[in-house]
């Protein structure tokens, strides 16, 4: 069993150019049409197109540099400086509503006919019309409903009438004051407004100019284009040269009056900073006269000097003091100490206390002598006590003279000490006056020479501004290229226009066509059937009858009878060739031919068939099981015989089984019976059917469609082979997948004629698909079948 039979793939689900230019074939007059369509409508669209002109003008910008022997004033008429920003500022100024206002009242554009209509009164809207109608209905009820309402509450309580503050005074006359106390009311008069209101009409017609004005820059250049567009060609060319000279006018206005503002505003600012450099000068001199500072400079660098000397000076009595302040403070509180008395001794320089010590020393010495050889009472040893007691005093009284000495010198150098702080504070007063006179001073002066400075800059400026008034510079506006009268319009080009909308008309029909090409399921062509996983083993083309009709069901009834030598006869041979030669290993004989719905051509396909095969020297019966509808006793001219029906219920096989030509045999279906489908899967027709394959070679059975009714399904068990026939351009995809998948229900070993090693393990049938109707001349088919068509013509 081959693996597509259970695909459920579309067969237009893949996409290839062949079938997408074969679907453009077969809709091609729908493609004409639509493109004709377009170029119709673009035609009506050239029809109603008024002609509109576009004229432009070429104007020259720049900022022109003035050159003098002084720094350049800087025009106030021109904030910028970069040549981007000063050409963005000018478009803007062309395109702004004051100018356009100008241009609209010299040309008296709102008496022009293409302007007329932007002011002219609109006629009123519904909604409108609504409140117009209804205004005096709704009039009428408020006075009902107030009046109502004034009687309610006249009715009501008094306590209710004094909260809601009734009776109501809103029609009310305000009393009027006596004439003899009334004072007189000036009359009032309007406010003057700076500007004067612009009206609704007025807004609307520059706002309708605007539109139709476009200004454009040159990217590398200093050139600005201005185009302007109009139904008339001379005002098209009038707008923009007088736009660019009432600029050109505005510019010129500005600059002079811009100029004159700076003039006045330089010279009020020269007298200022006269009369501020005059006040300076007056301040200093009376500060210098006040204050002495005619020698500020001279005095400072010699009391700097000397606060450097005393400084100095102070540094070495402050080391002195401190160390004679040490001295003394040590001796006064140890000066018995060894140590300290020696340091006093080295402190206070001369001294005799080393001869005074030496001296005692030696009687001390010589006393003790005297006493270890005489005795205490000896009156040497009381002479030497007594000459070491009055020795001992001299060394105390140097002692306190050295104390005294170390006391003066400390306290010297303290009265040294605070000499030098007292001037060292006097000086550095001398030094801070000095310098706050300097600063106050210098301040004084940068001020009046920062006055002289400011005031030469500004005389200077006012002598360029008056030089630059008489150069004229600032901004150059030239018009280069005035607007010509145009003569082409730039909407009205018909074929251009015509082929857009053609152009546009083939591509919606091209998808379209695309589009409806996809939707279509149908089976058109031989390759459609592929992806229903059964081969097609016969295609028979469409044949056209005498006289250019076609007859029922595509093809005449027995082609091979009529036409042998016709392209479709050939066809019915091939299909015989390929239904007797594919099944022949293991032979099959009973062939059913079937369809997936009524007006398929199955009927035609099983007589032509039939017909052929008895033409190869076979006996073929051709048996009509379409109890339903049958066909096949009109085209053999069999009306009024016997045939299936009285063969499945009688059993006279020879009475209804009926020779037509050689060895053709048929079998119609006679009279219709009220239960075919019991009929047909009766045990009666397996016996005939059993019979049939002993007498005949082939036997070709004619059914009703699958999808209809199950009368081929109810057959299919008891053949060997099962063509369906798929009519071109009629059956769609899904049901012939449908009726293929009822067939596989009962059938689920279906092989085909290809699949040889299943036809030869399975007993059972085989399907095959025969497409018929097929046109020759559509697309994919007409080369093969075109290409000898002449030859079944010629034979």
């Amino acid at each position: 069993m081959l693996p597509s039979q259970t695909a459920s793939v579309s067969p237009l689900a893949k996409f290839s150019w062949l079938h997408y230019l074969h679907h453009i074939r077969k809709r091609l007059w729908l493609v004409i049409f639509i493109v004709l369509i377009g170029i119709s409508l673009g035609a009506i669209q050239v029809a109603k197109t008024r002609p509109l002109f576009r004229a432009s003008a070429r104007v020259l910008v720049e900022q022109e540099v003035v050159s003098s022997s002084v720094t350049p004033f800087h025009n106030p008429y021109m904030a910028h400086d970069l040549k981007s920003a000063f050409h963005q500022t000018q478009l803007k100024l062309l395109k702004s509503r004051s100018l356009a206002r100008e241009v609209i009242a010299s040309l008296q554009l709102a008496e022009h006919p293409e302007f007329a209509s932007v002011n002219a009164p609109q006629s009123p809207g519904v909604i409108q019309s609504l409140k117009t109608w209804a205004m005096p209905y709704l009039i009428e009820l408020k006075a009902y409903v107030f009046e109502k309402g004034e009687k309610v509450l006249a009715s009501a309580p008094p306590s209710l009438q004094a909260w809601i503050g009734w009776p109501l005074e809103t029609d009310a006359s305000p009393k009027s004051p006596a004439p003899s106390d009334a004072a007189p009311v000036p009359a009032k008069t309007p406010a003057a407004s700076p500007t004067e209101p612009i009206s609704n009409d007025s807004i609307a017609l520059t706002n309708s100019f605007l539109k139709r004005l476009k200004i454009q820059s040159d990217i590398n250049s200093s050139l600005i284009h201005l185009h302007f567009e109009a139904y008339d060609p001379k005002l098209a060319a009038t707008v923009p040269n007088t736009l660019a000279q009432l600029y050109m006018n505005q510019v010129k206005n500005k600059r002079f009056e811009k100029a004159h503002e700076g003039i006045d505003w330089l010279q009020k600012r020269v007298e200022e900073m006269e009369e501020k450099v005059e006040n300076s000068e007056i301040e200093l001199e009376r500060y210098r006269q006040e204050h002495n500072t005619y020698s500020v400079d001279g005095q400072l660098p010699g009391v700097m000097q000397q606060l450097v000397a005393i400084n100095t000076s102070l540094t070495v009595v402050q080391t002195e003091r401190i160390k004679l302040g040490a001295l003394y403070q040590k001796v006064e509180k140890e000066i018995d100490r060894p140590d300290v008395l020696q340091s006093l001794i080295d402190g206070t320089g001369e001294t005799v206390m080393p001869e005074l010590k030496r001296r005692y020393d030696e009687l001390e010495r010589e006393l003790n002598q005297l006493t270890q050889n005489y005795g205490p009472e000896h009156p040497q040893v009381r002479k030497l006590r007594i000459d070491l007691e009055a020795q001992e005093r001299k060394i105390d009284d140097e002692r306190q003279r050295l104390i005294d000495v170390a006391k003066s010198r400390y306290e010297v150098v303290q009265d040294r000490e605070a000499a030098l702080l007292a001037r060292h504070d006097e000086l550095k007063r001398e030094v801070q006056e000095l310098n706050e006179k300097a600063i106050r001073y210098g301040r004084l002066k940068r001020k009046m020479e920062s006055n002289q400075r400011l005031a030469k800059v500004l005389i200077d400026r006012l002598g360029e501004t008056n030089l630059n008034m008489k150069m004229m510079g600032g901004t150059k506006f030239e018009l280069v290229d005035p607007a010509e009268v145009p003569t082409v319009a730039i909407n009205y080009r018909p074929v251009h226009t015509m082929t857009i909308t053609g152009a546009v008309g083939l591509i919606l029909a091209l998808g379209v066509a695309a589009g409806l090409g996809f939707l279509d399921n149908r089976l058109d062509t031989p390759d459609d059937t592929a992806y229903l996983g059964f081969p097609v083993i016969g295609t028979i083309t469409q044949h056209k009858a005498s006289g250019g009709s076609k007859s029922k069901g595509g093809s005449e009834p027995v082609l091979m009878l009529e036409a042998p030598s016709s392209p479709t006869a050939e066809a019915y041979r091939m299909l015989r060739t390929n239904v007797l030669f594919s099944y022949a290993d293991p032979p099959r004989k009973v062939f059913l031919v079937t369809s997936s719905h009524p007006n398929e051509g199955k009927t035609t396909v099983s007589a032509n068939l039939a017909y052929a095969m008895s033409q190869m020297d076979r006996r073929i019966l051709l048996l009509e099981a379409d109890l339903r509808n049958p066909s096949i006793h009109k085209f053999f001219d069999l009306d009024g015989q016997m045939g299936l029906s009285e063969l499945l219920l009688r059993e006279d096989y020879d009475g209804c089984i009926h020779p037509y030509q050689g060895n053709l045999s048929i079998v119609p279906t006679g009279e219709r019976p009220p239960n075919p489908s019991e009929l047909l899967g009766s045990k009666r027709m397996e016996k005939f059917l059993a019979y049939a394959r002993e007498h005949f070679d082939a036997i070709v059975i004619d059914t009703p469609p699958i999808l209809a009714v199950s009368d081929a399904l109810i057959l299919s068990p008891l053949v060997d082979g099962i063509l369906m026939v798929i009519r071109s351009n009629v059956t769609s995809y899904d049901h012939a997948k449908r009726a293929i998948s009822q067939l596989l229900t009962l059938r689920t070993n279906l092989p085909t004629p290809l699949d040889q090693a299943g036809m030869a393990q399975t007993p059972g049938v085989s399907l095959g698909l025969v497409m018929n109707c097929l046109d020759p001349r559509s697309g994919r088919t007409y080369g093969y079948y075109g290409k000898y068509n002449h030859y079944y013509s010629g034979s």
